[in-house]
């Protein structure tokens, strides 16, 4: 099988290789001069193609030729979230049914998304559009439809980067005059309870690996990367109720949106009431320690989702938990240069530590921070929710990150 896999993941085209599929790898310029590109896993691949860009359609369309001429390719993925677009237009241009172009609009552009589960009776927050052509119009009839404090996000962005909670009508109106030229902005009234992540891997609609997990804290809600920065992979056997809701709940997102096969990482909330309350879906693997607590389970949800794609079973040896894997983010509170990361000794004195993955090491640069600076992860096994509350705070306040900030 030949697959053409846009964007640098290197644990899913390591596993895309390792399976034997022959890849054709697309990254952008971007990510050909800031990404750690492994030689090794280059050396492997069938070919390597550069993009200006994956919304440039006129390099994607020179691309489409190219892969055309050289290559009869099986399948178009795309391994994170910015290039979806991308991937979808390539599959058609290639006539591969999928990754669909209407499917990636559904999935990118939270607006196109929260209108297609509206119409089909998903309970989801309103919201409003922002654009920097009618703004003003617009300012005023959120000020008179919204109880402030409000969201306020990008329609096409990734997790909570650039998404704020903002607290009043006048803060509104002044980023409001930052929107770039053509540019909009989504506004949803605040949602109160827990926020919760459910991922799955789907066939033909029927899901080969599904979890739920809760957040220590609504991801909006984080300031600090280091804070209350992580999520906890419930086992079903814990708490039967929130599956079932969220087993239902995504059934009828899935079926609103069209997504069938693939991968899905889908944000809800509960209510103190208990109702779900949807949040936004992404057809790509999750972000920060997510994918990790799933090895807990025997396998790491990309594995199973690369080899879904290709035709091949889940791994036998997936089994649910029956504690609580959770994952926190090891973080600096200031910006700069890393002057300091735990020792692997320091993290071993924690016994109940199953997984440590260190993204970022001392003397590399962090010149800003949100709630997405992933430095150092780790994954850690508890009894039950409070427990994995107890146990996160112990590793943030035990282990210190440091940064010195740059002249």
């Amino acid at each position: 099988m030949h697959v053409v896999a846009c964007r640098w993941e290197p644990f899913s085209l390591g596993v895309l290789l390792d399976e034997g599929a022959s890849v054709s790898l697309v990254i952008d310029e971007w990510e050909s001069i800031n990404r750690r590109l492994d030689p090794e896993l280059i050396s492997r691949l069938y070919d390597l193609h550069v993009v200006a860009s994956f919304d440039a359609m006129d390099a994607m369309a020179a691309l489409a030729t190219d892969l055309g001429e050289r290559t009869r390719p099986d399948l178009v993925v795309s391994l994170c979230e910015y290039g979806q677009f991308g991937a979808a237009y390539l599959a058609h241009v290639l006539g591969l049914p999928e990754p669909g172009i209407a499917l990636s609009v559904r999935t990118r552009d939270k607006r196109a998304m929260k209108l297609a589960l509206r119409s089909a009776g998903v309970p989801c927050a309103r919201f409003a559009t922002l654009e920097c052509r009618d703004g003003e119009g617009t300012l005023n009839r959120i000020a008179e439809t919204f109880t402030f404090p409000v969201v306020v996000k990008p329609v096409a962005g990734m997790g909570t980067v650039d998404t704020f909670i903002v607290e009043t009508e006048q803060a509104l109106r002044s980023r409001a005059e930052r929107i770039p030229r053509h540019g909009h902005l989504l506004v949803e009234e605040m949602i109160d309870g827990d926020e919760y992540h459910v991922d799955g891997v789907w066939v033909r609609g029927q899901p080969q690996l599904f979890g739920v997990s809760r957040y220590l804290v609504p991801r909006i809600r984080i300031n600090s990367p280091g804070v209350d920065n992580g999520s906890a992979l419930i086992p079903p056997s814990a708490d039967p109720a929130i599956y079932e809701q969220a087993a239902g709940l995504q059934e009828r997102v899935n079926r609103a949106l069209g997504i069938c096969d693939g991968i899905t990482h889908m944000e809800m909330f509960r209510r103190p009431d208990g109702e779900l309350v949807f949040s936004e879906i992404a057809t790509r693997p999750a972000g920060g320690g997510i994918t990790l607590t799933f090895r807990q389970w025997g396998a790491d949800i990309r594995t199973v989702w690369i080899r879904s794609l290709i035709g091949r079973a889940a791994p036998p040896e997936l089994r649910p938990s029956g504690g609580y894997v959770g994952w926190v983010n090891i973080g600096p509170s200031t910006p700069g240069r890393i002057v300091r990361v735990p020792s692997p000794e320091e993290v071993a004195r924690f016994s109940y530590v199953r997984d440590v993955v260190r993204w970022r090491d001392v003397g590399d640069v962090l010149p800003t921070l949100h709630p997405s600076t992933w430095t150092m992860m780790l994954v850690f096994e508890a009894r039950s929710w409070e427990q994995y509350v107890e146990r996160a705070a112990d590793l943030q306040s035990a282990l210190a990150l440091r940064t010195r900030a740059e002249p």
